[in-house]
């Protein structure tokens, strides 16, 4: 069972990875979208849904290879920085 469960977790396919998903989709109609308000909302929920999937997906699970955990540990919190960088970059060409 274990093995499935982190195919899973390689796979994306856990609640963490959905939040990582829903903030990918608030991020991307930021740079398509020409309302100021429509971004600013859209930006702040694309960093609280990064920031929301970090406690769960940064979680170590004794059954995973210390690999595995590894990268989940390093993995969430990069993306929370890809999506502040996106968004102040997107900013700062404005």
């Amino acid at each position: 069972m274990s093995d499935n469960r982190e195919l899973l977790e390689w796979l994306g396919l856990t609640p963490a990875d959905l939040l990582v998903y829903l903030s990918i989709v608030a991020l991307v109609p930021i740079f398509l979208l020409s309302d100021a308000t429509v971004q600013a909302v859209l930006a702040l929920a694309a960093v609280a849904l990064a920031v929301a999937a970090c406690p769960i997906g940064m979680k170590r699970d004794p059954k995973f290879s210390n690999f595995t955990n590894a990268v989940k540990y390093w993995s969430y919190p990069v993306w929370v920085l890809v999506v502040l960088a996106s968004v102040a970059l997107y900013s700062a060409l404005l």
